[in-house]
């Protein structure tokens, strides 16, 4: 297989001591982040054309915060929902969030405008 059309992509893992090693691909870089650091951990695209990037959060956090960045990768806005909370899907305008009810353990979806 020729290297050429092998593709350049980043990737991430997990350290035994909870540091995250992030392996960049251009220019080729390794960078280590401490335990317990913010790293994105999911990444949406809305049908507008932003970048939603939730980041990481621990158990203990009482808050889920999302960049929200536009097609040119500036930042344009921020969330925070509950951390009970997630954002599940977009529609024409519109954030659609899935809330776990800790009293029934149902998720409920809600719709908020963007």
């Amino acid at each position: 297989m020729c290297r050429d059309a092998v593709p350049h992509l980043d990737a991430w893992a997990v350290l035994p001591d909870g540091r995250v090693a992030v392996v960049e691909h251009e220019p080729f870089r390794i960078v280590l982040l401490g335990a317990g650091e913010i790293v994105a951990s999911t990444v949406m695209s809305s049908p507008a054309g932003e970048i939603w990037v939730g980041r990481s959060h621990t158990h203990v956090d009482t808050t889920w915060h999302y960049d929200v960045f536009d097609g040119r990768g500036q930042l344009i806005a921020t969330a925070t929902l509950p951390a009970n909370s997630a954002i599940v899907g977009f529609g024409d305008g519109v954030v659609y969030v899935g809330r776990t009810d800790p009293a029934d353990d149902l998720v409920y979806l809600e719709r908020y405008r963007r």
